[in-house]
């Protein structure tokens, strides 16, 4: 049953990396609870991970880096980090090198 329950959060994550990423109503915040949540309903361990400080590679100018908030999910005990989607990831950054500054791990039975 976990093996099953295991790929469906798989390919729902798939699912919502894909999702167009849109600044206010489809960013990492929001990719993330959907992640949590679907994990929940499935039985599976699952946290919100806020970092009120990141860095991405991207810079406003040549010696400033963009510092945001970011937000991901760590799945039993694995990073999933979607808030990008490919076409995004092209233009952006990738997902992965997003730098953690400052990390505040929510418990999954807040959202």
């Amino acid at each position: 049953m976990m093996l099953v329950n295991e790929a469906r959060m798989k390919q729902f994550i798939d699912q919502v990396y894909h999702e167009p990423y849109s600044l206010l109503t489809n960013n990492c915040f929001h990719k993330s609870i959907k992640i949590v949540r679907k994990a929940h309903e499935l039985g599976l361990r699952a946290n919100l991970v806020v970092e009120p400080i990141s860095i991405t590679p991207r810079r406003t100018s040549p010696f400033i880096p963009r510092i945001l908030p970011h937000c991901f999910v760590r799945l039993e005990g694995q990073k999933v980090d979607v808030a990008l989607d490919p076409a995004t990831e092209k233009v952006w950054c990738k997902n992965s090198q997003i730098i953690s500054i400052a990390l505040i791990d929510l418990p999954g039975n807040i959202i």
